[in-house]
């Protein structure tokens, strides 16, 4: 069972998937002026959204101090704020190895701040060449992007040009 609270430091930080499609598709669908270079993969992210249950299966079958994990509901900041604060430790992501997975593309208020993207974020002991000898097809599905390191003042960092600061708190609040 992959829990919020079991991640650890040292552990890696892994996306399913790039976030921030769905609040993409919400915002075209809204008609608000924005520039996205694929209107018809936002919408479809936004108005079919696919759970990667799958995905967290695979993890946990690796048998090995699985990790932790959340679906990204309502943001990547927030559900990272979430596990961060379960499991009493820091994530620090890299912005670089982020925006990898956006090759023509990276608006990053819709990537840590919208919601309704369903992607995991997963924290695992194993570096991914590791996973790749367990699992080859789990490791084509999962993106690293940072590192689990001891707990600071801020849950959430985000590694820019060499500099940390802090992601706030932030994402779909439903009350």
């Amino acid at each position: 069972i992959l829990k919020r609270s079991s991640a650890k430091i040292g552990d890696t930080i892994y996306l399913s998937g790039p976030t921030g499609w769905a609040d993409l598709g919400l915002k075209i669908l809204r008609e608000e002026k924005i520039n996205c270079p694929d209107e018809k993969h936002a919408k479809k992210a936004f108005l079919y959204p696919e759970a990667k249950i799958d995905i967290g299966k695979r993890i946990a079958d690796l048998k090995v101090n699985s990790g932790a994990a959340i679906d990204i509901s309502d943001g990547l900041s927030q559900d990272a704020h979430h596990l961060a604060k379960a499991s009493k430790v820091t994530l620090l992501f890299n912005e670089n190895q982020i925006k990898k997975m956006y090759p023509n593309y990276f608006l990053k208020e819709s990537v840590f701040y919208g919601g309704e993207d369903y992607q995991l974020l997963i924290t695992h002991p194993f570096p991914l060449e590791l996973i790749k000898e367990k699992d080859e097809h789990l490791s084509s599905l999962l993106f690293p992007v940072g590192k689990v390191i001891k707990q600071e003042k801020n849950l959430v960092l985000l590694e820019s040009n060499g500099v940390n600061k802090a992601l706030p708190d932030k994402g779909w609040r439903h009350f």
